[in-house]
């Protein structure tokens, strides 16, 4: 049995423009922002410029020069700065990133630490550790969906063996 949720009106206002501010949270149909901290943005469509945000929730999401902590969207057609965690259906990176977990990933020149996406394309793409069905272009890995899945086999072999001998040397009699 589902029970009836009351709509909320929406009394966002439909564009939000900033420049040089310090927001704690911003709602809106359209946020544009230029040199500005924000710590909650939620959207429908974000344009930044220059600025920093902790958390963003858009449908999309373009940014230059930005730097944002956690970001989950419908996709961002482009990314110049930083983020440490983000997840979207599409993404296009041409900076730095902790984190990414999209559908599909297009990366020019950038770099992420862990980049999980059913489908990368891009050139001159850095990451540590690359879970992906499908890869196009020039990627530079230290750890590509078999050498992962390979050092999780190894890694709980070893704490198995670990706890084991544990409980057989340690357990009270």
């Amino acid at each position: 049995m589902e029970a009836d949720i009351p709509e909320l009106e929406n009394n966002f206002p439909e564009v939000v423009n900033m420049q040089n501010t310090e927001a704690a949270s911003v709602q809106a149909e359209l946020v544009r922002a230029n040199a500005s901290q924000i710590k909650q943005l939620t959207a429908q469509e974000v344009d930044l410029r220059d600025s920093v945000a902790v958390v963003v929730n858009a449908e999309t999401v373009n940014a230059r020069k930005t730097g944002v902590a956690h970001l989950e969207a419908g996709n961002f057609p482009l990314l110049d700065g930083t983020v440490l965690a983000s997840k979207s259906n599409s993404a296009t990176l041409k900076g730095r990133a902790g984190v990414i977990v999209t559908e599909t990933a297009g990366i020019e020149n950038g770099s992420a630490a862990v980049l999980v996406s059913s489908f990368v394309k891009g050139e001159n793409i850095r990451t540590g550790i690359l879970i992906s069905r499908n890869v196009e272009g020039n990627v530079e890995t230290l750890m590509d969906t078999r050498s992962t899945i390979l050092a999780g086999v190894v890694a709980g072999a070893v704490l198995g063996s670990i706890m084991m001998l544990g409980q057989f040397l340690f357990r009270r009699k």
